[in-house]
């Protein structure tokens, strides 16, 4: 007696199987879109950290030869005469 089971099982099972899929392909999806937002923000970070050690090392050039324009002159008459 087939009709002893529910008719409505039948029907829904190859809509349930799609639905399993489509929500598996998903997650699949999901996970490639969290990855590559995971490796983004890692570039991101080691660029963030290249650009500071690069800033720190120009601010200490700027700050380490600094001249006053007052010792310009005398500075720049030494050096003519090691010349």
């Amino acid at each position: 007696m087939a009709f002893d089971q529910d008719p409505a099982e039948a029907v829904d099972r190859p809509q349930r199987r799609a639905q399993v899929v489509r929500d598996a392909v998903g997650e699949r999806l999901q996970l490639l879109v969290g990855l590559a937002k995971l490796a983004r923000a890692q570039r991101h970070a080691r660029f963030q950290r290249a650009v500071e050690r690069v800033h720190a090392r120009l601010r200490a050039q700027a700050l380490g030869d600094v001249l006053d324009l007052h010792q310009a002159g005398d500075v720049l008459a030494d050096i003519a005469r090691h010349r």
